[in-house]
């Protein structure tokens, strides 16, 4: 078997997370293709590797894995910067709402931020009686009410 030469390696130890070949790959794919795609051997197949013709050293591996970790962990639910006026409008009376930390008064989720939310995974339905969502340094997290657990909805602009 002969080493493959995956995109951008070797890599500089200092060189930011987000100026990787991997990264920067990550970031192209359509959000309803993550699950199936945003894996390190689409992103080794995709750039010509073949399983038993071409071999990786273990620290590549971790690299690459690490990586995709990271992406993933900080891949907002809405992939694109948005205003808060974008995710949420002021509430009505009795309307079904939320509360924002950092916010004054209750507001209404746009169905495309549930969306998202519920396809990163959210555990329990998105509703005021198991989540609610704070804003911390430009960014929207949606929060658990009973159970410690999070997920950035969004990266905010003008905030």
């Amino acid at each position: 078997m002969e080493f493959f030469n995956i995109p951008g390696f070797p890599i500089d130890d200092q060189a930011p997370v987000n100026t990787l070949h991997i990264w920067k790959w990550l970031d192209q794919i359509p959000n309803e293709e993550l699950k199936q795609k945003a894996t390190l051997l689409c992103y080794l197949e995709s750039h010509g590797f073949i399983k038993g013709q071409h071999k990786i050293t273990e620290d590549e591996i971790r690299t690459l894995d690490d990586t995709l970790d990271n992406w993933w962990r900080t891949l907002p639910c809405v992939r694109r910067p948005c205003r808060f006026e974008e995710l949420f409008t002021p509430a009505k009376d009795n309307e079904l709402s939320y509360w924002v930390r950092g916010r004054e008064g209750r507001y209404v989720l746009n169905p495309e931020a549930e969306t998202a939310l519920i396809s990163r995974g959210w555990v329990y339905s998105v509703h005021p009686e198991t989540t609610y969502f704070e804003i911390i340094k430009n960014r929207v997290y949606a929060k658990y009410q009973t159970i410690i657990g999070s997920r950035k909805l969004a990266n905010l602009i003008g905030e």
